[in-house]
């Protein structure tokens, strides 16, 4: 690690105190000047004890402790010290608070050269004791607590690092606490996150695998995606026809000619929940922050991209594509922010949009395989709606022209061509998918998917292959 931290001035002070005893101090007060003049400081203040013991309000009782503490090097209690003279002495509290400014440089340069030079846990231990004295010498000092934190943070410690970068923050006006906070928060709700869909990763399979089962698909679709049935009826007098049941999916099929053509499901999973609201509540503690830190620093790009993947894992999605536009404007060259904001414009159906975002993903990174899945199904996607869209309005004419036939017999039809204008977007899919079932041969949907855009555009031949490519991975035979 670079020696980031730098040494404090020293304040080289010289006290002209005369420690003289007066007529009107007291037996303990006279005894400790006379030992402080004879710089017997353990002496000193065993009667200066005494004496504040014995007078709480003794204000040359106080100040002489601070100056004994001060040569005896006891730090904390000096402090202590400090805190009572400079209440009962205010006209004093100049020269005492130079002192505690002298205690607290040689505490703070001690502690940087420990964190400079530390190589193990033993020396940034000791860094962290010299800068938790700073921060109880001169808790005013926001600086002490951000070397404290950096000193933990680098020994891992970060439940210990969080408090002292929050205070070092200065209500985010320290940008480098700022990131570590919003770095910290933000790891461990992806921690959580993750472990929610750990745990509950056997029941998102159970769902996803079921979504897939619908009227209409092949039997031996059904088996790849839920594996064999727990048992098969076969009814009698109905040769083609079979029932099928999947008792941990509670899940009951009609099979007929090896179609689909019924199907009762009756699955209800139990989803843990737990790990995902204690993700959401770091999420939300490492939004708070970074929120203060981009008012501060506007153009810090690090801070602005915390607080985005921050807006993305709590879902928070129209914050995180207002600040994706944002960051696109600043950074066109974030291959990241091109993508994400992609797959907002693809769900949001902004199909020529979300395809000029994912290409120039691809232009800023060529191997950037989730742009390239995403342009594919951008372009099938496309082709599909307007697909839907054609036929839809198809039949709108043809229902009209029925109309129109009715009230006049003799009128002549026109041969209309029909539209098919939404091959095109199929015709651009084609290299995208071709790619990825060349990086990903075992992807059975995808091998589907191809198949399916090779039907549309009426090549039969490769169309059979990948359908047939599909079957041999369900079996196993790939």
């Amino acid at each position: 690690m670079k020696n980031l931290f730098t040494k404090a001035i020293v304040i080289v002070l010289i006290f002209n105190f005369i420690a003289s005893a007066t007529i009107w101090d007291s037996m303990e007060m006279a005894s400790a000047k006379l030992y402080f003049k004879q710089k017997n400081y353990p002496k000193a203040l065993e009667f200066l004890k005494a004496e504040v013991s014995k007078n709480p309000t003794s204000e040359d009782g106080w100040f002489y402790m601070v100056l004994v503490y001060h040569e005896l090097g006891e730090i904390k209690n000096l402090k202590d010290a400090f805190d009572h003279a400079v209440v009962l002495n205010p006209k004093k509290a100049k020269d005492l608070n130079q002192m505690r400014i002298v205690e607290w440089a040689k505490l703070f340069n001690k502690g940087v050269e420990d964190l400079n030079n530390a190589v193990d846990s033993i020396g940034l231990a000791k860094a962290i004791e010299s800068f938790e004295l700073t921060c109880y010498v001169m808790p005013e000092s926001t600086l002490n607590f951000r070397n404290l934190a950096l000193t933990y943070y680098r020994m891992g410690d970060y439940e210990n690092a969080i408090p002292n970068l929050i205070i070092g923050s200065d209500n985010g006006k320290d940008n480098m606490s700022v990131k570590l906070i919003g770095d910290i928060y933000l790891e461990k709700a992806t921690n959580f996150k993750e472990q929610f869909n750990n745990i509950n990763q056997e029941n998102f399979e159970k769902i996803k695998n079921l979504d897939m089962i619908r009227e209409k698909i092949k039997s031996a679709d059904v088996k790849y995606y839920l594996g064999q049935p727990t048992s098969i009826n076969k009814p009698k007098g109905k040769k083609k026809i079979e029932e099928w049941s999947y008792s941990k999916y509670n899940l009951n099929l009609t099979i007929e000619d090896g179609i689909v053509t019924v199907v009762n499901n009756q699955y209800k999973p139990q989803i843990d929940s737990s790990n995902l609201y204690l993700a959401l509540e770091y999420y939300a503690k490492a939004i708070s922050i970074l929120q203060k830190g981009i008012e501060t620093f506007p153009n810090d790009a690090k801070i602005s991209e915390t607080l985005m993947n921050s807006f993305i894992g709590a879902e928070r999605n129209d914050e995180a594509r207002s600040l994706l536009e944002t960051r696109i404007q600043k950074y066109p060259d974030s291959k990241f922010d091109h993508y994400n904001l992609g797959v907002f414009l693809l769900k949001e159906n902004k199909f020529e949009q979300a395809i000029a975002s994912f290409e120039t993903s691809l232009k800023l990174d060529t191997a950037m395989s989730a742009a390239r899945y995403n342009l594919a199904a951008s372009y099938v996607n496309w082709g599909v709606k307007e697909q839907e869209r054609i036929k839809k309005e198809e039949q709108i004419r043809e229902e009209e022209e029925l109309k129109s036939d009715k009230k006049n017999k003799n009128a002549k039809k026109e041969k209309r061509e029909i539209d098919k204008s939404y091959l095109e977007k199929y015709k651009l899919a084609l290299p995208y998918l071709e790619t990825i079932v060349k990086d990903k041969p075992d992807e059975v949907p995808m091998w589907e998917l191809l198949g399916q855009v090779y039907a549309n555009l009426n090549d039969m031949k490769k169309a059979d292959e990948a359908y047939k490519k599909a079957d041999l991975i369900r079996e196993g035979k790939k």
